[in-house]
């Protein structure tokens, strides 16, 4: 496998930590079918979408082409279209290859950091605010992808912003997706 993949398998059994993954065939189906279309539409392989067992309202990708949904983000989105917002924000994130590039900035900034202060706790410190200016960028990036991917594939963004506005309200959530 891939450094990628190695990475985003590792980051992915971090952050699942003892939620499991939801196993049923027709909802697993269904996002597969929105999966190959929506990665059609955003010029990437279609990554590997999964879904765990969590009432917590977050999706993710991972290094290596690996999206996560929550049960708890797809309960919380209105109707296929929301869905669809939910994934082409994510498949933005994979199209950008945010994951290996924040491991890299990441990184690169606490060794930066490291040799500005001298110190590396301090270097800790510097590199994570750095990385959430950098997570902010990513995130305004995967957006107006995840526009760009949806009107490809032939949904609005209603769906999208109406799910983003509602997280906004829970500034915890945002931080995830």
């Amino acid at each position: 496998a891939s450094v990628a993949a190695k990475l985003g398998d590792a980051a992915v059994a971090e952050l699942v930590g003892e939620d499991k993954f939801c196993t049923g065939l027709a909802g697993q189906a269904a996002i597969d079918r929105l999966a190959v279309t929506l990665a059609a539409a955003a010029s990437v392989p279609t990554p590997r979408v999964q879904v765990i067992d969590s009432k917590v309202i977050n999706a993710f990708a991972a290094p290596g082409g690996q999206v996560i949904l929550t049960r708890g983000v797809i309960a919380a989105v209105e109707g296929p279209e929301g869905l669809a917002g939910v994934m082409a924000h994510e498949f933005g994130h994979v199209h950008e290859d945010h994951g290996m590039r924040g491991v890299a900035r990441a990184a690169g900034l606490h060794l930066l950091a490291m040799v500005a202060t001298g110190n590396s706790k301090l270097g800790s410190a510097g590199a994570g605010v750095l990385s959430i200016a950098n997570t902010r960028a990513f995130e305004r990036a995967a957006d107006a992808e995840a526009a760009r991917i949806l009107g490809n594939a032939g949904f609005g963004t209603g769906g999208l912003r109406d799910f983003l506005a509602g997280v906004d309200k829970q500034p915890s959530a945002r931080g995830f997706l």
